[in-house]
C-alpha cells in the first residue's frame, strides 16, 4: 500500500475542483444555450422564466417584487 504525500493530495483535490468547476461551466453553457434557443421562440424573457422557472422560484420572485412596491 503506497501512502499519498500532501502535495499528492493537494494536487487531487485542485484536479477534482477543475473537474467540477468544468462540470459546472458546460451545465450552464448547456442551459444557456437551451434558453437562447427557448427565447428565439418567445415573445420575451420574462413568459420564458414564468413558463421554465420552478414554481417556488417564480413565488419568491413574485413576493420580492410586491414588496419593492410596498416599499416605493
Amino acid at each position: 500500500m503506497s501512502s499519498l504525500s500532501i502535495n499528492d493530495v493537494s494536487y487531487q483535490r485542485v484536479a477534482y475542483q477543475r473537474v467540477a468547476y468544468q462540470l459546472s461551466a458546460n451545465a450552464l453553457q448547456m442551459v444557456l444555450l437551451e434558453v437562447r434557443s427557448a427565447v428565439s421562440g418567445q415573445r420575451s424573457a420574462v413568459s420564458l422564466f414564468y413558463s421554465k422557472a420552478p414554481i417556488a422560484l417564480r413565488a419568491r420572485c413574485a413576493n420580492s417584487s410586491v414588496e419593492q412596491a410596498s416599499t416605493l
